[in-house]
């Protein structure tokens, strides 16, 4: 049963990442959704090539944040990192995140997913170094993936591979305030899920995916909130592989590991 949960888990985050990519950024809620694509997201459609309000034209790309265009030089988008993408990030027009890909592709952040699982596959453990070197390989190389954007944490850094010559261990950075997000969590939550499932439903098994979690978390960002989040992350995936307690109890146990609250009265998580 726990290889039919890793199983659900690893195909549900790839359908929901492709099912979610024309919504990414639509803070409208139905209303928005309904005036770019018609009726209700049922399956597999492709993401509208304009969004009005797009941060992505004000973004940087040649670091963190938002910033220039660099138009008339090399730059992290464009010749780094997402190569032939930078023409969508031209402040003069508005372009989707993720304007490039066609129905049903995944995000770069579930590309990164793949690359994850193949380095599991391969060395038949979470490797956060074989990560990080398939990492910087898949993402210099033209054509690896189709999407446009690149978040901060990716952005930042290639320009401290590219520009300041660091060492690929040194260069995950922060910029105090795009990097400590959520999109940190995927490859965690991956990472998480196959070490689980390795280690087994014990206190052992348990530890492998908080370490598991943790460790790539710190491979493409320096993130320490990010760091306590996947922690925990990774114990409560321990838990859903293995079906240890209930989704409510391991989102308790989840959020009082992380000095949130937990309320009394019984919560709606099943």
């Amino acid at each position: 049963m726990a290889a039919d949960r890793l199983k659900g888990a690893l195909w549900g985050l790839f359908a929901g990442d492709a099912l979610a990519s024309p919504t990414h950024w639509y803070y409208g809620g139905e209303r928005q959704v309904r005036g770019d694509y018609g009726p209700p997201i049922s399956g597999y459609v492709q993401p509208k090539s304009t969004l009005m309000g797009s941060i992505m034209p004000k973004s940087n790309t040649d670091g963190a944040g938002r910033g220039s265009y660099n138009a008339n030089r090399k730059t992290v988008i464009g010749d780094v990192i997402n190569h032939g993408k930078k023409t969508y990030w031209d402040p003069s027009k508005s372009h989707h995140y993720h304007a490039t890909l066609r129905a049903g592709e995944e995000t770069l952040e579930a590309s990164l997913v793949r690359v994850l699982l193949r380095t599991v596959a391969t060395s038949g453990k979470v490797d956060a170094d074989a990560f990080r070197d398939a990492y910087v390989q898949f993402m210099t190389t033209p054509g690896s993936h189709n999407d446009t954007y690149a978040s901060t944490a990716h952005r930042m850094f290639f320009a401290n591979m590219y520009h300041k010559k660091r060492p690929v261990k040194e260069c995950p950075d922060n910029d105090a305030h795009n990097v400590d997000t959520i999109d940190g969590l995927v490859l965690p939550s991956a990472a998480a899920a196959c070490a689980a499932y390795a280690g087994g439903p014990g206190a052992a098994g348990k530890a492998a995916a908080r370490d598991a979690a943790v460790a790539i978390a710190a491979t493409t960002r320096e993130s320490r909130p990010l760091a306590s989040v996947a922690a925990a992350l990774g114990e409560a995936m321990h838990g859903a592989i293995h079906d240890v307690g209930s989704a409510a109890s391991r989102a308790d146990a989840m959020a009082s590991a992380l000095g949130m609250r937990v309320p009394r009265s019984p919560n709606m998580v099943s």
